[in-house]
């Protein structure tokens, strides 16, 4: 005798949607109106099933409307969901290079990475060399390419963690690999309104960025992503931080 597949209810389907538009506006709505970020995120809390989920993505955006740096929130978000579902963890970083798919040889990640920091490099040229100004105390010289390698190393840690993570870990059984490039996309490039680069060009940039960095980890696994997102970051940041402006604000 045969088992039925049962397919996915529609509050199920409407899951990821939801996380990827929490994920996305809430940031991007934030430095606009943060009642709207947080109506945002109370619907998605609504919309979303399973209460590691909610949990997970309520503390996002409480972190978010806290003020908390980025990627604070992400961070703690995907922290809370992957420690009340370790089996998920260990499922996304063992699966490495399945057989079952094409390789993308790490040379050639190595490659795309670092030539998607140049291009963000490349559009931001304008706001880099004009110094973004982060608020912590000027740094010694020494210190600066250790700076670069921290910002680098958590922020790929935070976005991957809740993208390629929480996001993906949610999304992929639900909507399927085609839908779930379409979140991932969306969300994280809406996230970017404000980021590095900004504006239509950042979000449109990030949005394909994301996509290229979840066709990775489809083939070299959570690990490969990161290293991909760790190197983008790393050359965007050593650039950032040779013409930032730091400032104490207490």
């Amino acid at each position: 005798m045969t088992s039925v597949a049962t397919r996915p209810s529609t509050w199920q389907v409407a899951t990821p949607w939801a996380l990827g538009a929490a994920f996305g506006l809430v940031p991007s709505l934030l430095p606009v109106s943060w009642v709207s970020a947080l109506i945002v995120g109370l619907v998605s809390v609504i919309l979303v099933q399973g209460w590691k989920v909610r949990a997970a993505l309520t503390l996002f955006v409480a972190a978010e409307v806290c003020g908390l740096p980025w990627p604070t929130a992400p961070i703690l978000a995907a922290a809370l969901y992957f420690a009340l579902t370790p089996g998920a963890l260990h499922r996304r970083w063992r699966d490495i290079g399945s057989t079952s798919r094409p390789r993308v040889a790490w040379t050639l990640v190595i490659l795309i990475a670092i030539a998607a920091g140049v291009a963000v490099v490349a559009l931001d040229w304008t706001n880099i060399r004009g110094g973004y100004t982060f608020a912590f105390p000027v740094p010694p010289p020494w210190a600066f390419s250790f700076v670069a390698l921290g910002a680098a190393l958590l922020n790929a840690l935070g976005e991957e963690a809740l993208w390629r993570g929480l996001l993906a870990d949610v999304s992929g059984p639900l909507i399927g690999l085609r839908a779930a490039f379409i979140v991932q996309s969306l969300s994280f490039g809406l996230a970017h309104l404000h980021g590095i680069p900004n504006g239509p060009v950042g979000v449109i940039a990030a949005g394909v960025y994301s996509a290229l960095v979840y066709g990775i980890s489809l083939r070299r696994g959570a690990r490969g992503a990161l290293v991909a997102h760790f190197l983008t970051d790393l050359v965007i940041f050593v650039v950032v931080v040779h013409f930032a402006q730091f400032a104490w604000n207490g």
